[in-house]
C-alpha cells in the first residue's frame, strides 16, 4: 500500500511539528506502507535523507521529495497546487498530511483518498485559507489530535461526526539501554524539556524554583533569544540549570535522569507558528514523559485530562495557583511509593495506547473503514 504524506514543515528543524511528521512517516512505514514524504524546499536545501537522519538522530523510512515554494504572495497556495499536479503522475493510494493547501488541491482530484490531520482550528485566517478549510472539511476525512478539538470542530463547522477521528500524539517505545546524564543524586532533580515559548511553563517553573530551594530545576531546550531572556530573569537563583538546545536523540536520556518531569502549561500556549493551542493540544512532551516511567507533574487543563489522570498516572495542578505545584512537588519528594505508582501507571498507559506505531495503526484501521 502506497501512502503519500503532505507536510508544510521545514526539514531539518528544531520544531515539534517537524519531529511529529517524521515519526508518523516512520510509523506508517512500520505498518507496512510504502511512504513518500512531500515537503516544501524553503531554502533550496538538498533533499538528502541521510542529512535528516543525522540531524534528528533516527533514520527516515520514506522517500523524501521536496518541491519548490516561491517567495511570492500566496506562495503556499501555489505550492499546494503544484503538489496536486505532481501527484497526478504518482496516483497515490492514500494521501495524508498536515498541509492545508496541498490536501485541499489534492482532494479535488482524489476526494476519497485524502485524510487531513488537524492540530488546531484556524484563527485569523484569510479569506482564501478559510474557504479552503471549510471546503476541505466536506471533501476529506479529518484526524483530530484531541477529543476537545474534534468536539469544537463538529460544533463550529457542523460536519458529520463519522468523518472525524481522534488520535492523540505519541512517542517512541522506551529505549532498552539508556545512558543517563550524570547528575548529583543527592539533589531532588526536576526536569523540563521543550521550548520556552509563552505559556509553555517557564513562568510557572520560575515561581516554583523561587519557593523550592530544596530542588534543582533542569531546563532543556529553548531558542537563543528565549534562553537569554530567562537566564536574565532567573539571575541569582542557584537551583536552576539551563542546557539549551539538545539533539532529539539525547532527550530521552535527560528525561530518564530526572526524579520528576514537569509539563506546566498555562491557559494560553503559543507555538512556533503563533496562536493559542491550549484548548486542543496533544503535546509530544506528555507522551515522551510517560514512556520513561518517571512521575509527571502537569497542568490540570481539560485537554490534558484526556490522557493524564490525577493521582493515577500524574499529579495535576492548577496553572494559576503556584501553591498547588509546591505541595505536589513536596509529595513526590517525600513519597517514593507515590512516585513509583505514578510512573508505572503512566508507562503502562503509554505502551497500551500511545506509541507512534499504535497511533499509525489506529489511524490506518479507520482509513480502511472509510
Amino acid at each position: 500500500m502506497r501512502l503519500t504524506y503532505l507536510s508544510d514543515s521545514s526539514f531539518p528543524s528544531r520544531t515539534a511539528n517537524s519531529i511529529q511528521v517524521l515519526k508518523m512517516v516512520n510509523a506508517f512505514a512500520a505498518n507496512s506502507y510504502s511512504v513518500e514524504l512531500i515537503s516544501p524546499n524553503y531554502e533550496n536545501k538538498s533533499n538528502n535523507i541521510s542529512c535528516l537522519a543525522e540531524f534528528y538522530g533516527f533514520s527516515i523510512k520514506a522517500n523524501w521529495k521536496t518541491l519548490p515554494i516561491f517567495k511570492i504572495k500566496g506562495s503556499k497556495i501555489w505550492y499546494g497546487f503544484y503538489v496536486a499536479i505532481y501527484l497526478i503522475k504518482r496516483s497515490p493510494e492514500i494521501i495524508y498530511g498536515r498541509c492545508l493547501q496541498s490536501i485541499f488541491f489534492s482532494s479535488l482530484i482524489y476526494r476519497k483518498r485524502c485524510f487531513y490531520e488537524l492540530h488546531k482550528l484556524p484563527t485569523n485566517a484569510g479569506f482564501i485559507s478559510s474557504f479552503m478549510f471549510k471546503f476541505l472539511l466536506r471533501r476529506s476525512k479529518i484526524v483530530a489530535i484531541s477529543e476537545q478539538l474534534r468536539r469544537d470542530l463538529i460544533l463550529n463547522y457542523s460536519i458529520e461526526p463519522s468523518n472525524t477521528f481522534v488520535a492523540h500524539d505519541g512517542a517512541d517505545e522506551p529505549h532498552k539501554n539508556v545512558d543517563l546524564i550524570p547528575l548529583n543524586k543527592d539533589n531532588f532533580n526536576v526536569g523540563y524539556i521543550g521550548h520556552l515559548y509563552s505559556g509553555k511553563g517557564m513562568e510557572i517553573i520560575f515561581e516554583i524554583a523561587k519557593r523550592c530551594k530544596w530542588a534543582v530545576f533542569h531546563i532543556v531546550g529553548g531558542t537563543e533569544s528565549d534562553l537569554q531572556y530567562w537566564k536574565k530573569q532567573t539571575e541569582g537563583l542557584n537551583n536552576m540549570i539551563f542546557y539549551g538546545f539538545v539533539s532529539h536523540r539525547l532527550t530521552y536520556s535527560y528525561q530518564c535522569s530526572f526524579d520528576v518531569l514537569l509539563a506546566p502549561y498555562k491557559k494560553h500556549v503559543s507555538t512556533s507558528r503563533g496562536g493559542n493551542i491550549a484548548n486542543w493540544m496533544s503535546p509530544l512532551k506528555i507522551f515522551e514523559y510517560m514512556s520513561t516511567g518517571k512521575p509527571i507533574l502537569a497542568s490540570n487543563l481539560p485537554v490534558l485530562t484526556e490522557v493524564l489522570k490525577d493521582n493515577y498516572n500524574s499529579l495535576l495542578c492548577d496553572p494559576e495557583n503556584i501553591a498547588t505545584w509546591i505541595e505536589a512537588l513536596g509529595k513526590l519528594r517525600d513519597n517514593q511509593l507515590l512516585k513509583d505508582k505514578l510512573g508505572e501507571n503512566a508507562k503502562n498507559d503509554f505502551l497500551a495506547s500511545y506509541t507512534w506505531k499504535k497511533r499509525a495503526s489506529r489511524i490506518t484501521s479507520w482509513v480502511f473503514e472509510k
